[in-house]
């Protein structure tokens, strides 16, 4: 019935409520968007389970989704860890000087 690109977000995403909404609000993504949408959510389901949110603090996939909002963005980069930024903001602090 849903395409394999959306069953691959789907079954990515860490909260999985309303699956025939959510793909109305997916069919309006470009075919790009929807590429990015699903690293988008792998690496918001790996911050999800860092961060141990409950899940209802986690957004519903259709807002997650949502093209006038794009959170999906937010999280097309792999999340880092807590001792990663430290080691960032130090090498960044390092070549300030």
């Amino acid at each position: 019935m849903y395409p394999p690109e959306f069953e691959e977000f789907w079954s990515a995403y860490p909260r999985q409520i309303e699956k025939k909404n959510c793909y109305i609000t997916w069919k309006r993504l470009s075919k790009k968007a929807q590429k990015e949408v699903i690293i988008a959510a792998k690496n918001y389901a790996k911050a999800m389970q860092r961060e141990q949110r409950e899940e209802e603090y986690i957004k519903h996939a259709k807002v997650f989704l949502n093209p006038q909002k794009e959170i999906w963005k937010d999280y097309l980069e792999s999340p880092k860890s807590a001792s990663d930024a430290w080691l960032e903001k130090k090498l960044k602090e390092g070549n300030a000087s």
